[in-house]
């Protein structure tokens, strides 16, 4: 019992912490983050990682026609998958930020392109191209 009050305590915490940092003006709250041109959904994030005196740029970047799934699990997908691979990239005690616009080019680009089928992950950097596509049915059982 005690545990789970300590583990408790600390989500409460950790996630107080985490709402703080973040200043939302009434203006983000009311804008579309998916964008819906020609059938297809849309969504792009553009972050500024500092670490260290170093930054990286990244861009990513989703999309998928309307027909193939909701854009309820549209937003879903997007916002698991990119900022889980965001979060891989971003080291411990960087600072991030979104940005508005793109600053030169991205050292980073991550598309992830979703159907009916399933998704195809893309992760370009000066390494290379590396993709990785996934079926629904893998990713449900």
């Amino acid at each position: 019992m005690r545990k789970d009050l300590l583990k408790f305590l600390f989500c409460v915490l950790l996630s107080t912490q985490l709402f703080s940092q973040v200043k939302t003006t009434p203006e983000e709250l009311k804008a579309d983050v998916v964008k819906i041109t020609d059938g297809i959904y849309k969504m792009d994030v553009l972050r500024l990682i500092t670490s260290n005196g170093l930054s990286t740029q990244v861009k990513a970047h989703s999309e998928c026609a309307q027909t193939a799934i909701s854009r309820d699990n549209f937003i879903f997908y997007t916002t698991s998958i990119l900022f889980k691979v965001l979060d891989e990239l971003t080291p411990e005690g960087a600072k991030h930020s979104d940005l508005d616009e793109l600053i030169g080019k991205p050292d980073y680009e991550i598309n992830l392109f979703m159907g009916k089928n399933g998704l195809q992950l893309e992760f370009i950097s000066d390494k290379g191209t590396e993709r990785k596509t996934i079926k629904w049915d893998d990713i449900w059982n």
